[in-house]
């Protein structure tokens, strides 16, 4: 089984910033949503023996708090940069209005959803367009994902929004229309029965 689950409430999410690859903490409500999670899928049956997570802190505490909420607190835990959230570049740490106002919105929109769209880059020429993002999980997919689930592991994924978009498209091949427009709210999880190939049921 699998099951992706994004990060709860970041400080940047409450105060709509691009965080990025800026290491941001949880709010109070964000631990709560990531409790919640784990809370709903202890209810369900669904007991991870394996944790992946991005680097980010946001993204390494939901994991503990789910973890702790469905009573495996001490499950291996795997952290790769492939799974962090897209880099922002110029935008990471800027507040979406400011963005719009200084790009227009409709350009700020193409670079949040459109599939090939690269914000502009930072002072260290560092930017991420959402395939850039699909092309560095297609290593973690087949190197780390699918082994561990061929090997009967329950795996939880914790991760970012726009990672966990793409992510989604390679296990589910979605479009990119479809990808683009997924919404993964933060302390939300998708699951996924393994078999023959993967089943999405909740």
């Amino acid at each position: 089984m699998l099951v992706l689950a994004r990060h709860g409430e970041s400080a940047w999410n409450a105060a709509d910033r691009f965080a990025g690859w800026a290491d941001v903490a949880l709010t109070e409500a964000g631990r709560e949503e990531a409790r919640s999670t784990g809370v709903r899928l202890r209810a369900n049956g669904i007991s991870p023996n394996v944790t992946h997570t991005s680097l980010l802190a946001r993204a390494r505490d939901s994991a503990d708090l789910i973890l702790d909420a469905c009573g495996v607190p001490d499950a291996p835990v795997l952290r790769t940069a492939r799974l962090n959230e897209r880099h922002y570049g110029a935008l990471q740490g800027m507040p979406r209005a400011e963005a719009a106002e200084r790009y227009g919105a409709a350009r700020v929109a193409r670079w949040r959803r459109g599939i090939d769209a690269r914000p502009p880059v930072d002072a260290d020429g560092r930017a991420e367009s959402l395939s850039d993002v699909r092309e560095r999980l297609r290593p973690y997919v087949d190197d780390e994902l699918f082994p561990a689930l061929d090997a009967g592991h329950t795996v939880l994924v914790v991760s970012h929004g726009n990672t966990l978009r793409m992510l989604a498209q390679l296990l589910e091949g979605l479009s990119d229309d479809d990808a683009s427009a997924l919404v993964v709210p933060t302390g939300s999880a998708r699951v996924y029965e393994a078999g023959s190939g993967l089943r999405r049921v909740c």
